[in-house]
């Protein structure tokens, strides 16, 4: 146990250093729906106001589908980096699945805040 405190728990193996780790090709629909987001705000608009047919026209995956949900609930909430490890976890690039919810984020509010005041 030794070696496990003196690196910080850190397991090495005989391998190079692993920098970057691509995203699967599986999920190149759900990435390319975050990298057109971040160009088209009336893409956001359509995504927010029906999701399902926007993944349904990107070919989405049932998770990828239920990771975009985030980008609909995000407009609720105050932690805004909480949404982004659910779309990594469906195959998104950390950083494109962070600039989307970004980018989504003050339509998403808008629209919420339009349905608190409704009700």
């Amino acid at each position: 146990m030794k070696m496990l405190a003196e690196y910080g728990g850190f397991k090495f193996k005989n391998a190079g250093f692993e920098f970057y780790k691509h995203p699967p090709a599986s999920a190149y629909d759900l990435n390319r729906l975050l990298f057109d987001l971040r160009q088209d705000p009336a893409l956001c608009q359509r995504v927010i106001d029906n999701l399902d047919a926007v993944a349904a026209e990107y070919g989405l995956e049932p998770e990828q589908r239920k990771a975009a949900q985030g980008l609909v609930d995000v407009g609720g909430a105050k932690v805004l980096s909480k949404f982004v490890p659910p779309l990594v976890e469906a195959g998104a690039h950390p950083l494109s699945a962070l600039m989307s919810v970004l980018t989504i984020y003050p339509m998403s509010k808008k629209a919420f805040e339009q349905q608190v005041t409704k009700n």
